[in-house]
């Protein structure tokens, strides 16, 4: 028996009834990192390190590991900003990047943007191309 950590998007990992990751957004991120292999002798989306002895597996909407070293929390790190995602481990703690371990309920995954975000950024867009159109034009 070893101690697991979980890339989820979920307040706690073993939280069945919400938000997963999709196996295929799983196998995207995987097959789109070079120092990771698909092993599917090991299960189907199951992916091992090139470089190290780190592996991830996917089981119910999570990604995980087993006994992490210094090397696989990087590598997990990594995955999570493209899953959009937190390193979650087995009693619901939560591993930052820097190696700090804090509490589940002080960490919030944002997996959607507000509506008045866009909004925002949609106007500032708009905004820049009328004063680039003035500048070109000359007006």
């Amino acid at each position: 028996m070893g101690y697991d950590i979980h890339i989820t998007r979920r307040a706690h990992w073993a939280d069945e009834s919400a938000k997963a990751i999709a196996v295929e957004a799983w196998h995207d991120v995987a097959r789109g990192d070079p120092s990771l292999r698909h092993a599917p002798e090991n299960g189907d989306a199951f992916y091992a390190s090139a470089e190290t002895d780190a592996w991830f597996d996917f089981a119910d909407g999570n990604v995980f590991t087993k006994n992490p070293d210094e090397a696989t929390f990087a590598k997990a790190h990594e995955l999570t900003a493209r899953l959009r995602a937190k390193v979650q481990g087995d009693d619901g703690e939560v591993y930052l990047p820097n190696g700090e371990r804090i509490g589940e309920t002080e960490t919030r995954v944002v997996t959607r943007y507000p509506w008045w975000l866009l909004a925002l950024c949609l106007f500032s867009i708009g905004c820049f191309v009328v004063v680039l159109l003035h500048v070109l034009i000359g007006g």
